[in-house]
């Protein structure tokens, strides 16, 4: 939650929310799409990449998702392109509920930031900077186990 707070501070069109953090058992986008729904009168819009939108229909209820909240979906390189056709083979009529970016097409995915990371590989330009800051100012996602006992 830190490092979403730290993203996103400066700002104002952004909040955090702790929903996903303080529900008990796995969470699902389902459920916190229908949370939010219920707390609010706004439209809800899904950002996804192409890759997890090429698995939406692995998701738990993913008509219902797509009942829930519009998608706005970002290529992703390396990764097969999304499209309104997937979505109409895979969910018909409701093919109007996502919008396909063209761009920008960036590689990097957490893991590998996570990796650069434990690497000890610099953040900067790839995460915002107070993001950078705190992950080596706290040393997150090094491996700080110890293969030698001694």
């Amino acid at each position: 939650m830190t490092l979403v707070e730290l993203a996103i501070a400066d700002n104002p069109a952004f909040a955090a929310a702790r929903l996903e953090l303080d529900r008990p058992g796995p969470s699902y986008t389902v459920d916190t799409l229908e949370a939010l729904a219920a707390a609010s009168a706004d439209e809800l819009t899904l950002i996804l990449s192409a890759e997890a939108f090429l698995e939406l229909p692995t998701w738990r209820e993913p008509r219902r998702v797509l009942g829930l909240a519009s998608l706005v979906v970002a290529p992703r390189d390396g990764y097969p392109e999304a499209s309104p056709t997937f979505l109409a083979e895979h969910f018909p009529g409701v093919d109007h509920r996502a919008t396909f970016l063209d761009g920008p097409r960036m590689r990097l995915s957490a893991s590998e930031l996570r990796a650069r990371a434990a690497a000890g590989r610099s953040l900067r330009y790839l995460v915002p900077d107070a993001v950078a800051t705190h992950i080596e100012d706290h040393g997150c996602y090094r491996n700080t186990r110890r293969d030698d006992p001694s």
